[in-house]
């Protein structure tokens, strides 16, 4: 997967977990767009300066593990 610029794109729906970049956390933090134009962890920290997301990755299968 390859990140994508918030100037490109949102994720559809505040329900959707992806992955973002942040400037002032400057790692990678699991979060959701919210609606209202902010990202929110699954705590409802909210995350500022998103630079970058991505789609998470999907689980890995359960044969394999």
């Amino acid at each position: 997967m390859e990140w994508i610029s918030i100037k490109d794109g949102l994720p559809k729906g505040d329900s959707e977990y992806v992955d973002v970049h942040s400037k002032v956390q400057g790692r990678l933090i699991d979060c959701s767009y919210v609606e209202s134009d902010y990202w929110e962890t699954y705590h409802g920290d909210k995350i500022e300066d998103v630079t970058h997301w991505m789609p998470q990755p999907e689980p890995p299968n359960k044969d394999n593990s």
